[in-house]
Order: C-alpha cells, then structure tokens, then sequence
C-alpha cells in the first residue's frame, strides 16, 4: 500500500506546501489554499498567472502604483482581496493593509475567508509563525502577532488614523452610481481616496476594478503613471497588455467559465456598459448613441449653399481640470452636397495612427438632393472668459463663418455674460435654454447619423466625432452639446423636437 505522503507521520506537509509555494509563487499559494475559504473547485486560467505575477512585484517592491483592470466574475476579489495578503504574510508578517471598497460588506467577505485560510491546519503547518492576535478576530480589522494587521473602510465607513504599508482599492464604485451619478460620484470617490486614504500609505498601492468611465479612479491611476495590467474580456486589435497570449482579435479571456453563449448575454444585458466593464475600454469605438460606422463621411469640398447656424458652449472655468470647455461649431444643410469621402478604418484606428488607416478611404457619390447636415468648421479649447470672448470674435473672420446669420449661444455658465456683450457688436446672437437631458437631446437626432445625413470636415473633425462615439462615457461632452444645439435650430423642427422628447421621457 502506497503511504499517504500528506500524512505527517510519513511526510512533512508543512514543508511540501512551503517547497511548492516557493517554487510557484502567489499563483501556486491559491491553488493549494483554495479550498480552504472557496467550496467550488478551483478553475485556473493564465490571467490569474499574470495577476498573481503584478502581485508578486508588488510584495518585492518592484511595482509601489498598480492599476489592475479585469472584467467582474474573473477572480480577482478572492485573488487581490483573500490570498494575496494571506501569502504576503508568509513572506513578510510584519505587512500592515488597508483595504477599500465602496460595498463594506465585500470587504468583511474577504476577511473572513482570509481568516479560513490563516486558521487553516494546512496554512499552520507550513507557516505557524503567523498566528492572529486574536482567537475570534473582527472581520473589519484584524492584527496577527508580529504586528501585521489588516483595516477594512469604504467612502461611508470610518477612515483609521494609523499609517500602512499598502492600500489595497477593490471596486471603490458602484457601476450604477458611475452612471446614474457621474460626478458626485467620482467626486465622492476622489475625494476619499485623496483626503482619507492615500495619505496613510508609506509604500505601495493597488486599484483593482472593472472600469466605469475615463474619469473613474482606474483612469485616474492610470493617468498618473501607475504600472498596468489591462485584460479585456475579448481580446481586440490594439492589445492592452503586451504579453497577453491570446493572438485572434475577439478570443474570450477564460472561455471554460466564460464562453461564446454567456458572454454575449452578458453583453446583451449591458448593452452600453459592455465595453466598460467587459472590455475595461469605457470609451469604445461604437458609443452608445452614436455607432463609428456613422461618422465616417468627410466633405470633399465645402457647402456653397444651404442654410447656415453658428452653435457655441462656453464653459464657466478655463482650466484642463475643468470638466467643461469651449465649444463653436459651424453646420450647414444643404442638398447639394455630391459626393465625399468615406472611410474605410474606424476611428480608432486613425487616432491611434495604425499604418495605413489615415489613408484607408473611398469617394462615395451622395444621393441625390438628399439633405445632408455639414459640418464646416469647429474651433474650440480651455478657454477663460476673455479668451473665449477673443476666440468668438476671431473666428467670425474664418472662412464661411460669416454665412450663417444666426449664432446659438447656450444660456450657462459664460454664455449669458458673452451673449449681452457680444449683441452690441454682432447681429444674429440667439440664447438657447436646452430642454431635456444631454441624452435625451443627442438621441433625437441619431437618425441623422445612421442614415448618412452627417458629413464632417476632413482632416479637422475628429475631436468632434470622438466625443460623439463616445458619449456618454468620455470626460468630454461640450462638442455633443453644440452639435445637437445646431441640429435642433437646421431641422426646423422645434415643434417635432418637443414632441420626440415627450415620447422619449415617456419611454423612460
């Protein structure tokens, strides 16, 4: 009979485990502990390698800013959140977490499995020099006895007034405050991170999270240099983490838990989310009012006749941090427009100057006397009020701009101040009061788009066009909001505009 070598009177266990972990590391140390807080069997897959592999540079002090990016339901609460302070522990006891998430509840899960593997015989055989401070330790925060401890917090919980070694983010938003709430959430968020939490940290932090928008904590990270690892749910053309194995554009990230049928229903049910929270891209290329496919369409040669309209946003600050900038745009509608220029390559493409794709285009003949919404020119910036005054008159002396008689002024922020001034010396300035939402407003004209009606200037539009695809999840929104201000004036359709809004709200 062959002997059990997992009995202790034949073998060490202890020192098998620690031999093994030694050997593979973080990724290894769950595989062996899984069991211990997870009922399920363990299902692996090379991104948890590749997560356990950050982690690691993490404990070693290779990595002090890591920004981790993965779709929901792929491990990595029970990864960042369970195992890994449970393995660091091993390495270096001593380690003090603080850990943060908007679900408090999320938190107190994870310290309760952690605490199963800590208690576990298994983990006490190979290392019983860790042993908790306490026989019923709170899930909240817990101490073991070579001065390592844990805190859990969130945006609503306490804040502790004890530094630590590392802040351990997971999720700190919920996906619907991200959308519902937008800047008071991302505000609130901040806010916390700034005030409560970064500032008690003396070496390393790590956010890890689905993202929710370009103005999310992740972006923000990531914006500051933090070191990266960006995992999609199908991969696509430009790759987000250089050694991701994965080498056709839409394979699945983990297609034996998540394959074809259930990904797209997720899909499906997110709709506009997807791109976000599956592909951790919250500006994707088809947006969620506006498809790219739409705005491919470039003039060849400008209007000479039509009916004209000047649209401007002008933002309340002048500065990059400001969530609002300047806007002028110049549209015409004209059913003389022949022929122009489509492209072949997405946007994206273009922007991220893939060889070929700025090129990659065809001469499309338009139909005939179809009317078709132009835009001319755009200028637009981070403008403070005397800029904006400059720029609004400077650009009455660009070509074409002098054609439209009516100049739409939105009636916020500085548009009510440069409306007053700017009437004694230009005919034709309006005020506009917008009705509804910015969604509600872009959504009334997307049949322009998808019929293509809407024909961008070459070589200039496509800080327009972005926003557009990517609304309503790109920092930026002030060129949708001149753009549709445009449209509802060239539709002659205030009446028609009411009512489509009525109809929308009503769907609601």
């Amino acid at each position: 009979m062959t002997p059990d070598i997992y009995d202790p009177s034949v073998f060490d266990q202890g020192a098998l485990i620690r031999e093994l972990v030694d050997r593979g590391g973080l990724h290894a140390f769950i595989r062996l502990f899984w069991g211990e807080c997870v009922p399920q069997k363990f299902a692996d897959n090379w991104h948890l390698g590749a997560i356990c592999e950050h982690l690691e540079a993490v404990t070693l002090g290779q990595i002090t800013r890591l920004a981790i990016n993965v779709p929901p339901g792929t491990g990595k609460s029970l990864t960042c959140g369970v195992f890994w302070p449970a393995w660091f522990w091993t390495v270096a006891p001593e380690t003090s977490f603080l850990t943060g998430s908007f679900d408090q509840s999320l938190l107190n899960g994870q310290s309760e499995k952690m605490i199963s593997v800590l208690m576990s015989p298994k983990y006490q055989s190979a290392y019983d020099y860790v042993q908790l401070a306490s026989k019923k330790p709170a899930l909240r925060e817990f101490k073991n006895t070579l001065g390592g401890f844990r805190f859990n917090t969130s945006p609503e919980g306490r804040g502790t007034g004890r530094h630590v070694d590392g802040l351990l983010i997971d999720d700190p938003l919920k996906p619907q405050d991200a959308i519902l709430q937008r800047e008071a959430a991302f505000t609130k968020v901040n806010t916390w991170f700034d005030g409560t939490l970064q500032t008690r940290v003396r070496k390393w932090i790590v956010v890890i999270m689905q993202r929710l928008h370009t103005d999310d904590l992740a972006g923000r990270c990531l914006a500051e240099g933090y070191e990266s690892l960006i995992l999609p749910m199908r991969q696509v053309k430009r790759t987000m983490w250089a050694r991701d194995p994965r080498t056709e554009v839409g394979e699945l990230l983990w297609p034996e838990l998540f394959p074809e049928e259930k990904v797209r229903d997720r899909e499906l049910k997110l709709r506009n989310e997807a791109s976000a929270q599956l592909q951790q891209d919250p500006t994707p290329a088809t947006g969620g009012f506006i498809e790219e496919r739409w705005t491919r369409l470039e003039w060849i040669d400008p209007p000479t006749r039509g009916s004209w309209v000047q649209s401007w946003d002008f933002s309340s600050k002048g500065s990059l941090e400001s969530h609002s900038k300047v806007s002028g745009q110049l549209w015409c509608a004209t059913r003389d427009m022949k022929l122009a220029r489509e492209f072949i390559s997405d946007l994206g493409d273009r922007l991220a100057k893939v060889p070929g794709a700025a090129n990659d285009a065809r001469i499309v003949h338009l139909p005939e006397r179809e009317l078709m919404y132009v835009l001319v020119d755009w200028v637009g910036g981070h403008w403070n009020y005397v800029t904006s005054k400059a720029q609004f008159t400077m650009a009455q002396a660009r070509p074409n701009w002098n054609r439209a008689r009516i100049k739409l002024i939105e009636e916020k922020a500085n548009g009510p101040a440069i409306i007053q001034e700017m009437k004694t010396r230009f005919v034709g300035i309006k005020g506009v009061e917008p009705e509804g939402t910015k969604e509600e407003r872009l959504r009334v004209h997307t049949e322009k788009f998808e019929a293509g009606q809407v024909v961008f200037p070459p070589g200039i539009g496509d800080a327009v066009r972005e926003e557009l695809i990517k609304f309503p999840r790109f920092t930026w929104d002030d060129h949708v909001d001149t753009c549709t201000q445009a449209l509802d004036r060239l539709s002659n359709g205030a009446q028609r505009y009411r009512e489509n809004l009525a109809v929308i709200a009503a769907r609601s």
